[in-house]
């Protein structure tokens, strides 16, 4: 019986190196070093001497990747000797020796071979291998602008060579670049353009380094949450594929973000694990670099004698690691600390001018702000006030250079947020002094910057002074509350016509869980008043008993919230008494991200108002359901103005581009009634739901923020619209900052779920009274007290609490204080 065979063809040496070559590009570094070990086996079987010295090269090279320096040098030392009949192969043999080096710590030897390789790739015309070259000898280049161009010009090679996993490669080295300069806010576009190509090729040895670095910045930007998903990404890409060097970087750098959580123990494991591999790998920066963030997570939590032994072991790791003055920066800031928290001051002072001078040669502004902020706070100690002063100015100044550095809004957004500390202390230093007006300068001139700088329309940094707040305060009758939440000490300002008075509040722990427990109070559908809540009058006599006096005769109160304040409607807090009230009972309310965006109201156009509505939209995702009573919200409201004043968009004509295309700046109100979708993490993708139009459904925050409106109110009646995410510094971010950034004077958003039966009531009340004498808080205001004395559920804060109203204008006293008193 005869049977079918077929006959089984062996690999060539070749078809073995260049499926090695593949895999090694796509990051499978295990099955490329298996590759390599067949193919030199079946070159020594075969006496094949063309590809034996590529096979032996390709080794090498990957295991370089895998920071396994040992196992590589043999292969180094012991090149075949075919590899010095091609220029081409001396040029791969010479860029090995300069890697070898480079992870041996011997920088200026790389250097020097990355150069001689450069000149043999030249001479060889071998434009793939130079752009490899070059994107090596480009990491180890001190000038930014020569690191660029080289970076640039292996981008061009891979470009013209069509090369897609070295033009990702230089596209990743770019962002690199940046952000080794802290340029995070330019390195993360082309990090990310290098990242979408490395999964089309796929790479995950270019996409592991990419999230990687990616997280990197978003951490300097505060963006932790995002940045921690990003670095646990990267770290199960380096495990996986061998990247041990790698693996080591991420795992510290979640420690990092533990770290700035004040997670202690997570933090010390994940430095511990990153220390283990940096030390069997042998890289003794990187050994240094966590004994350093060790030392930093001792002088947290005040161990001082755990911190003075890892931040010994952190100095003597810096001596043996060639190279190594940007780690050498962090030791002895970390030397400062312990030492001036020990009493040794002189020492202290002296660690610190040191980091400084080291920070300045290594461009690490990030280590000489703290060391600055170090500086002052042993000043303060030693009662040096004025030197204290002009340390904690220095570390200003370099954070405001550092802000306006940054090119992306989210960047600055977020900022601060990595950064509250400095600016708590600063302002609790000037506080202590009895510097109020200084120090509500300082606080104030750190807020809303952004909003302020596009409502300004300039570049720089906006200003805000003392005096001019209190002319405000002065001219319309206005009580301006500015509060400041911060560990140890919160404070508040009052600005009234008769100058800035300010006041000691409880640490922010103490204030966070009582507005906590009146936020679940509230969602509970518990009524404050009638239930005795303790959270609703505590909350009152710490935040407004001080401040109670100099607002009592006000026509309007402005107060600018902080942290968790930002989640806390004001009006809802019980003021005790022979009559238990709402303090909404006692005052028009309005909120200002910042006392710098305050201007005086200008008097209305003389043009009648007009209304722009758009709502009741389409289904477009099942997780938007259809609000029922979104008909009779926008009925009531649109019946109270003229046919020819109104524009009413709903069902299908409830479209994002559709706002846009209607001319919403020819408007003086525009109202949205429709689903919002809060995005904790990014909050400028925020966005309100609308019909399906063209594949999107989605006006996103980011969008409204690039509008040029004036209309005197925007309402945005859905849910949690003010914003989801309270950054330090910018504030809620939603849809009212996007819309007084956009132009409006006011903006009425939810800061919590709005109720669909509840809202038709209360608009139509707000326009009803807006109409009459244009005043937006006072009217917001009155709408409220509708609702609330209507009766039934509808008295509970729940309901007519959600909304409130973000301005940037204060508005004349006389009318406003006598519609405040006729609405008692």
């Amino acid at each position: 019986m005869l049977g079918g065979c077929s006959r089984f063809h062996a690999p060539s040496p070749e078809a073995l190196y260049n499926t090695a070559e593949q895999a090694r590009r796509q990051g499978e570094l295990s099955t490329a070093l298996e590759r390599t070990a067949q193919g030199l086996k079946l070159c020594a079987r075969l006496h094949e001497a063309a590809w034996a010295p590529k096979l032996h090269l390709l080794r090498t090279e990957i295991l370089l990747m895998q920071n396994r320096a040992s196992d590589a040098r043999p292969l180094i030392e012991n090149p075949p000797p075919g590899i010095q009949q091609c220029d081409e192969l001396k040029a791969r043999l010479a860029m090995d020796q300069a890697e070898l080096r480079r992870q041996s710590g011997q920088p200026d030897e790389a250097r020097k071979l990355f150069t001689q390789a450069r000149d043999l790739a030249v001479q060889a015309g071998a434009r793939g291998l130079l752009a490899r070259i070059e994107l090596k000898r480009g990491e180890l280049l001190a000038d930014f602008d020569e690191a660029d161009a080289t970076f640039r010009r292996a981008l061009d090679i891979a470009r013209s060579q069509r090369d897609d996993y070295l033009a990702a490669g230089a596209q990743g080295d770019m962002g690199y670049i940046r952000l080794a300069r802290f340029r995070y806010d330019d390195a993360i576009p082309w990090l990310e353009a290098a990242d979408r190509a490395a999964q089309n090729i796929p790479s995950k040895f270019v996409h592991e380094k990419c999230l990687g670095n990616l997280g990197w910045c978003y951490f300097r930007l505060g963006q932790l949450d995002r940045a921690l998903d990003l670095y646990a990404k990267a770290e199960r890409i380096a495990a996986e594929t061998g990247l041990a060097g790698d693996q080591q970087r991420w795992l510290g750098n979640i420690g990092s973000i533990y770290l700035a959580r004040k997670v202690f123990d997570q933090a010390v494991s994940y430095y511990l694990r990153a220390h283990d591999i940096a030390q069997r790998v042998g890289d003794r920066t990187y050994v240094a670099t966590w004994l350093n963030n060790i030392t930093r997570v001792h002088i947290d939590q005040a161990h001082w004698d755990e911190a003075e032994e890892s931040g010994r072991r952190a100095l003597e790791a810096v001596e043996r690691a060639p190279d190594a003055k940007w780690v050498e920066v962090y030791t002895r800031l970390n030397s400062g600390f312990i030492a001036a928290a020990v009493s040794r001051p002189s020492e202290a002072q002296a660690d610190f001018r040191h980091a400084i001078r080291l920070a300045e040669s290594e461009h690490q502004p990030n280590v000489a702000w703290q060391a600055h902020s170090g500086l002052a706070a042993l000043y303060q100690s030693q009662k040096h006030l004025a030197a204290a002063g002009k340390e904690y100015a220095a570390a200003m100044d370099l954070l405001d250079r550092e802000w306006l550095a940054l090119g992306r809004d989210e960047s600055k957004i977020t900022f601060r947020a990595y950064l509250a500390s400095v600016y708590q202390d600063y302002v609790d230093f000037l506080s202590r002094q009895n510097q109020k007006e200084r120090a509500l300068e300082v606080a104030e001139s750190s807020r809303a910057r952004l909003l302020a700088q596009q409502l300004e329309g300039g570049s720089g940094l906006p200003h805000f002074r003392a005096t001019e707040a209190v002319q405000l305060a002065r001219a319309t009758n206005t009580a301006l509350l500015s509060y400041w939440l911060a560990p140890e000490r919160s404070y508040v300002w009052a600005v009234t016509a008769k100058g800035v008075s300010q006041f000691v509040l409880p640490g922010d722990s103490r204030i966070n869980t009582l507005v906590e427990q009146h936020r679940r109070a509230i969602e509970g559908l518990q009524d404050p008043l009638s239930a005795g809540s303790t959270a609703a009058r505590e909350l009152y006599q710490t935040l407004m008993v001080p401040v109670e006096q100099l607002v009592h005769s006000a026509g309007q109160v402005i107060i600018v919230p902080d942290g968790s304040l930002h989640a806390l409607n004001f009006e809802t807090l019980v003021v005790d008494g022979t009559r238990p009230h709402y303090w909404i009972e006692d005052a028009t309310v309005a909120l200002a991200p910042s006392l710098a965006i305050l201007r005086a109201k200008r008097p209305m156009p003389a043009r009648g108002p007009r209304l722009l509505v758009v709502g009741d939209p389409l289904p477009a995702d099942p997780v938007f359901p259809p609000l029922p009573h979104l008909k009779a919200e926008i009925r009531t409201i649109a019946a109270d103005f003229p046919v020819t004043d109104r524009a009413v968009y709903t069902g299908a004509q409830a479209y994002a581009e559709h706002f846009r295309e209607a001319g919403p700046g020819a408007f003086s109100a525009i109202h949205f009634a429709a689903h919002a979708s809060a995005n904790d993490e990014s909050p400028l993708n925020s966005a309100i739901i609308l019909s399906p139009h063209g594949g999107k459904y989605k006006l996103y925050v980011s969008d409204v923020a690039g509008l040029h409106l004036e209309p005197d109110v925007v309402t945005i009646s859905a849910c949690r619209s003010a914003g989801a995410k309270a950054y330090s510094g910018e504030g809620l971010i939603g849809f009212a900052w996007a819309f007084l950034e956009a132009g409006a004077h006011n903006v009425v958003a939810g800061i919590w779920n709005v109720d669909d039966a509840a809202a038709p009531l209360l608009m139509q009340e707000f326009y009803k009274g807006w109409r009459a004498h244009g005043n937006s808080a006072l009217a917001l205001r009155n709408a409220k007290l509708k609702v609330m004395r209507s009766g039934g559920a509808f008295r509970k804060p729940y309901y007519w609490g959600p909304f409130e109203i973000f301005t940037r204008q204060a508005t004349r006293s006389a009318m406003d204080l006598a519609w405040r008193n006729n609405s008692r």
